[in-house]
């Protein structure tokens, strides 16, 4: 089972993604701002990270920087509802109004670029395709 670790000040849209990520099988930590995030790189075996841009402590692009230089291995997706982020510092940088089908897509497709084993997000691919689409 993977482990997403979720970023967002906001807990209904934490709640939210928990229940769509564990709904197709992935194991979610959750942290309300940057500096909580930084402890649980520390504290868990995290495959993936979900972020918020705009967080109010340390912003998403504090926090990329500093998992670039303690994992740098560690895929990140961002949400924003800017356009003019800097680039490259994001694997994936997906709009807030993305929807489910297209978020569970984009992890499918980071997480065997990472060489996570391809049955595994094969399954995650398929299942997504099955939803159909939604609003995140």
């Amino acid at each position: 089972m993977y482990r997403i670790l979720v970023v967002d000040v906001d807990a209904e849209k934490l709640a939210q993604s928990r229940r769509l990520l564990e709904q197709h099988g992935f194991a979610v930590l959750t942290a309300t701002g940057g500096h909580s995030a930084m402890g649980q790189l520390y504290g868990a075996s995290i495959d993936l990270v979900v972020t918020e841009v705009a967080l109010p402590d340390f912003d998403g692009y504090d926090l990329a920087n500093y998992i670039g230089l303690v994992r740098s291995d560690l895929p990140i997706v961002a949400f924003t509802d800017k356009h003019n982020l800097i680039e490259g510092i994001f694997d994936q940088v997906l709009h807030k109004s993305t929807s489910d089908r297209a978020l569970l897509q984009c992890l499918a497709r980071l997480l065997s670029r990472a060489r996570i084993p391809a049955a595994e997000v094969d399954v995650l691919s398929q299942s997504s395709a099955q939803k159909g689409p939604s609003s995140h």
